[in-house]
């Protein structure tokens, strides 16, 4: 990808967040990674995301160094250490989407109560240990679950989703918040039971064929 199509995309993906409601006014953050020069394209921090210009994207560079008229997210270290540790990844959404944030705020686990969560997700969505917005730890703790999964939660914190381009990334943003809300509504009716494992494998068999 050229620089251009970096920034659309980071751009792209921040307007489809916005529209999807999984990040209000400055939360969360979105990136790109440029395979070829393994620069990383991201949102700045603090500004509002409604009113986002190319002109506001910040580069950083493989050796630590960045260029815009912004600085980079807070959560620049989070994107950098899945990057460094996930070479196959070329984009990554941060949210703090409502009800996968609750699941987040109890430090539980999205269970696989519904045949999209493991069609569209790959199954239960676990949650990586807590540690401090802004820290270094907090993306080794997501790259430890994002290894079996394209997304987990942050405890008490989030969700972060990872993929190999921009729209699968920020779509797979958009199931994780959808499964939460799904399953937050039943277990107000009932407590709802997994899927049986045997039919877990059949449908993870399914969601790796189309993921191929």
């Amino acid at each position: 990808m050229s620089a251009e199509e970096c920034i659309k995309n980071v751009l792209e993906m921040s307007q489809l967040a916005i529209e999807w409601n999984l990040m209000t006014g400055t939360n969360g953050n979105m990136s790109v990674k440029e395979w070829d020069t393994g620069i990383i394209y991201i949102t700045p921090a603090k500004v509002d995301y409604r009113q986002l210009t190319s002109n506001d994207i910040v580069l950083i560079y493989p050796d630590g160094r960045t260029e815009g008229i912004h600085n980079p997210s807070s959560e620049w270290k989070l994107h950098k250490t899945i990057y460094q540790h996930m070479p196959n990844i070329s984009a990554i959404a941060h949210t703090h989407s409502p009800y996968a944030s609750a699941f987040a705020a109890l430090n539980m686990s999205i269970p696989a109560v519904l045949t999209e969560t493991v069609l569209s997700l790959g199954g239960r969505i676990n949650v990586a240990q807590f540690a401090l917005p802004g820290s270094e730890e907090i993306g080794v703790g997501a790259v430890a679950c994002l290894k079996e999964r394209n997304v987990c939660l942050l405890a008490q914190h989030g969700v972060v989703a990872v993929g190999k381009n921009a729209f699968d990334t920020i779509e797979t943003a958009l199931n994780v918040e959808v499964a939460a809300k799904t399953t937050h509504l039943a277990m107000q009716i009932a407590q709802p039971t997994a899927i049986p494992q045997a039919a877990q494998k059949h449908l993870q068999e399914r969601f790796m064929e189309n993921n191929q």
